[in-house]
C-alpha cells in the first residue's frame, strides 16, 4: 500500500518511508496457494538457486501475474523487503 508517489513501488517512495508493508498478506488461502504455485514456478523455470525476491501482482479474477525477479534482493534489515519478510518467519539477520 502506498501513502505517495505515482503508484509505483519506486526507490524514490520507498525511501521516503510512504510504502505500508504487511507480512504476511491478508489473503484466502486458495490465493496463497496459487500464488505459491507461480512463484516456485517462476524460480525453477528461471533456474535461480539460493534465494530470490519474486514481485507479483493479482488481477480481478485472482490470477497471480509475475512483474519482476530479483535474483539479488537488498539485504538491509528495516529497509529491504527480504529482510522484513525475514523477521515476520522468525528469522533474523546481522551484518557482518
Amino acid at each position: 500500500m502506498f501513502n505517495a508517489g505515482d503508484g509505483f513501488y519506486s526507490q524514490n517512495v520507498k525511501s521516503q518511508g510512504a510504502v505500508q508493508t504487511q507480512c504476511p498478506a491478508n489473503i484466502q488461502p486458495e490465493l496463497l496457494a496459487r500464488i505459491e504455485h507461480v512463484v516456485l514456478g517462476a524460480f525453477n523455470a528461471l533456474e535461480c538457486r539460493d534465494y530470490a525476491r519474486i514481485d507479483i501482482r493479482v488481477d480481478r479474477s485472482g490470477t497471480p501475474y509475475v512483474i519482476d525477479v530479483n535474483t539479488l534482493p537488498g539485504l538491509e534489515p528495516g529497509y529491504s523487503d527480504y529482510p522484513k519478510a525475514a523477521q515476520v518467519a522468525g528469522l533474523s539477520f546481522r551484518h557482518g
